[in-house]
């Protein structure tokens, strides 16, 4: 019974404070279309694209930004802003004229150039993506273009490589990294090899069908994806279609293992706009009130009026930011409006400036900044570069130093932030490497020495430890990805083998370690098939 009532009280908390939300104009708005919106943490704007040249009381030409209380200038933009996404600590703009490219110094740098417009952006294992319209991708500087077919990806050197043989239809809309794959959604019904309708999932090497996808069952000529987002642990998926593989629906569906399912209590037409913040799901289109909310439980309005396209949401400053094309509709909005939550929100932001110092053969120390507004705790993952399988590791500060690393190695690591219940995405990838392995620890001057044989070995493995004296003995075995496979301890007596049976562990290169008195020595160990 009380956690009834508690539930009950919390419930009526949530909708006291959503309809108690006021929507609130930036200056005097926008005078057109705002199609995009995104946040550079690192200097604290956000960046508005569209299709407008007015932004408050500034000429400007499809896109500006706003520091929380005004407009100012950006760089000029030669057609409308179809996307925007902050990456690699840039934000990336997509135009209307299928020309991609980041500001750098308040200047437009052009990163890529296709066919046809791009309509979305997504980062997908550290690398930035592409969809749109779009069939071929120029080269530049003596490159070769490349047929893509609405897809593509940005390599490290700025090329921009298709998916596999790309999608085949009109266009890609959405796309959204969701355990661990690329799922990318519009109006096409070929991805690879595979027949799918309108959505599709790439693992990285090869696309793959979700079920019988998304569709009209009357008439598979107008079903289509337009927005998708991550919300508690489920993909939520919107467009228009009334049919999610076998599960009839209404233009919004819900994909987790491996299976479609629908939201409750919602019927919509179609929907344009999905987006998760705050603990809410938030989606706009033919709905009621044209915007809503789900909270997981049920679903709220937000006063919008029911008027109006929304296009685009951002979150900033620990508000709601909605963009789309509106006209003194709630007390003079103009195409862009925050919801004045009347509390001050917690706003994850992604960590930047991250730097690897103090290295040594088996440790780094990691840092960060963040522009968080009350971080409670960073999750780092990391692991050896170019391998599978992170590592995690949590931290309360905006600093960590990991140990039992691989000597010699390069490893790769990135942080998020934790504020409450809320997480941020990953920062950008950082690395380092580690200290090459020590030759001879009489080099400084520890008390012990070692050898390994046979090295290599094939699971039985002698250890000669010499010391002046009888001394306590630590040893443990890593694998390349700083795991701890084998651990032991002894005191030795001066001069004495060890035995350790190591059939246990796979081929492979490890790195032993052993700890005397504050000294460490380390030896490559290499295992080989028995």
């Amino acid at each position: 019974m009380k956690k009834t009532i508690l539930y009950s009280l919390l419930q009526l908390l949530i909708f006291q404070k959503m309809s108690a939300q006021v929507w609130r104009p930036l200056g005097e708005g926008i005078n057109n279309a705002v199609f995009a919106m995104c946040v550079d943490s690192i200097n604290n704007q956000l960046y508005v694209g569209g299709r407008f040249n007015q932004a408050g009381n500034l000429t400007v030409q499809n896109l500006a930004t706003w520091d929380g209380s005004n407009w100012h200038k950006a760089p000029t933009m030669q057609d409308e802003v179809n996307a925007l996404i902050y990456f690699n600590g840039r934000v990336y703009i997509a135009l209307d004229n299928g020309v991609v490219g980041y500001i750098k110094d308040n200047i437009f740098v052009v990163a890529g150039s296709f066919d046809n417009d791009v309509s979305c952006f997504a980062i997908y294992k550290g690398a930035l993506y592409a969809g749109g319209h779009f069939e071929m991708a120029y080269g530049f500087y003596g490159e070769k273009d490349r047929e893509v077919n609405h897809i593509a990806r940005m390599d490290t050197i700025g090329r921009w490589l298709p998916l596999g043989d790309g999608i085949n239809g009109s266009e890609v809309e959405a796309m959204h990294e969701y355990n661990g794959d690329l799922i990318a959604g519009g109006f096409f019904n070929t991805a690879g090899d595979n027949p799918v309708k309108n959505i599709a999932r790439w693992d990285g090497k090869k696309w793959h069908p979700m079920k019988t996808g998304l569709y009209d069952p009357d008439n598979e000529n107008s079903a289509y994806v337009d927005a998708m987002d991550t919300f508690q642990n489920e993909l939520v998926v919107g467009g228009e279609f009334h049919q999610a593989g076998s599960i009839p629906c209404h233009s919004i569906a819900t994909w987790s293992n491996n299976t479609w399912d629908t939201l409750d209590y919602v019927s919509t037409n179609s929907v344009r706009t999905i987006y998760s913040a705050f603990g809410n799901l938030y989606v706009s289109g033919i709905i009621d009130d044209g915007l809503s909310a789900w909270n997981g439980v049920n679903w709220y309005q937000l006063n919008w009026g029911g008027e109006g396209d929304i296009f685009s949401f951002s979150t900033y400053q620990g508000h709601l930011y909605a963009g789309g094309i509106f006209y003194q509709l709630m007390d003079s909005l103009n195409s862009i409006a925050y919801l004045d939550y009347g509390n001050s929100v917690t706003e994850c932001f992604s960590p930047y400036a991250g730097k690897s110092n103090d290295i040594t053969a088996t440790s780094a120390s990691l840092s960060w900044k963040d522009s968080s507004t009350t971080p409670t705790g960073y999750r780092v993952y990391y692991k050896v570069k170019n391998t599978t399988g992170w590592q995690k590791a949590h931290s309360p500060t905006k600093s960590k130093t990991l140990k039992g690393l691989s000597a010699g190695t390069t490893y790769s690591w990135m942080v998020g932030s934790k504020c409450d219940t809320a997480h941020s995405d990953f920062s950008e990838r950082y690395e380092f490497t580690t200290l090459a392995e020590k030759k001879s620890l009489s080099e400084d001057d520890s008390p012990f020495n070692f050898s390994i044989r046979p090295n290599p070995g094939d699971g039985q493995v002698n250890i000669t430890v010499t010391s002046n004296n009888s001394i306590p003995i630590i040893l443990k075995i890593y694998d390349m990805t700083g795991r701890v496979v084998y651990s032991d301890g002894w005191v030795n007596g001066g001069s004495d083998d060890k035995f350790l049976n190591l059939s246990t562990l796979q081929p492979g290169v490890y790195s032993m370690q052993l700890l005397c008195n504050n000294h460490e020595a380390i030896r490559k160990l290499v295992m080989v098939n028995r």
